[in-house]
């Protein structure tokens, strides 16, 4: 979880597979290591906690000189 701010897109979603109980343990370590980040546990067919979907916040434009937005992404020099 730790390596997902380098690793997922802006406004991307990230579904990891947990154990049932690992629900409380999954949220609050997203809490601490993804804060702004959206956390959510669904559910499996047995109505146990299965599924762990984090959600990356999507980023604002960066300002460009002049006042036009830019790409938050950097291609090339």
């Amino acid at each position: 979880m730790a390596r997902l701010p380098d690793v997922l897109a802006p406004d991307g979603l990230a579904l990891l597979e947990i154990g049932a109980d690992q629900k409380d343990a999954v949220v609050d370590l997203a809490r601490e290591l993804l804060p702004g980040w959206s956390c959510r546990v669904e559910t499996d067919l047995a109505g146990l906690p299965r599924v762990a979907r984090l959600e990356r916040p999507e980023v604002p434009p960066l300002p460009a000189p002049g006042g036009e937005p830019r790409s938050p992404f950097r291609f090339g020099r």
